[in-house]
């Protein structure tokens, strides 16, 4: 068999030693790789299977949707995300945001309160059309509009001059 001209390089025989060296004691990257997409499906899911736990009545016309995924564990989120809920109603589908107003600390539930809107398609559905047992579809957490002590100024820490 004819030698590739790549062989004949200066230093190509330590080269190959050495790749060789690493296939037998090297980690497996594709390994670490299939860690890495385990951590952030878990942490960004396409979507969620969201069982519908409970139902309070807030108020005549606000109710809070206790929502628990039963396959999977539910993605952290911080104040302020929300999640995405698709629907079907009367045969069109459609998806709306609704923030998530439970604890970001606990992470067994997300609840979401949702107050009626008048001729509101899909909060209407949601208050009188949704039961305890019922699975809706919902996208992970998302959204940027919360507080970051790391990146926002401290406004507090400055007192007014009259203050002093």
């Amino acid at each position: 068999m004819r030698k590739g001209i790549w062989q004949e390089f200066d230093g190509y025989n330590e080269i190959a030693d050495e790749i060789e060296l690493s296939r037998k004691t090297g980690r497996r990257r594709s390994f670490d790789r299939l860690l890495a997409d385990s951590y952030i499906g878990r942490l960004h899911p396409g979507k969620l299977g969201l069982k519908v736990v409970d139902i309070f009545e807030e108020t005549a016309t606000t109710k809070t949707l206790r929502l628990s995924s039963e396959d999977q564990p539910l993605p952290p989120f911080i104040a302020g995300q929300y999640i995405a809920l698709f629907l079907e109603i009367n045969g069109v589908r459609t998806s709306r945001p609704y923030s998530i107003s439970s604890q970001p600390k606990q992470t067994g539930y997300y609840d979401l309160t949702v107050r009626r809107v008048e001729n509101g398609r899909v909060s209407n559905h949601l208050l009188d059309g949704v039961h305890v047992g019922d699975t809706l579809e919902a996208s992970g957490p998302q959204g940027n509009f919360y507080h970051n002590p790391c990146t926002t100024p401290n406004t507090w820490s400055v007192l007014p001059a009259e203050a002093e």
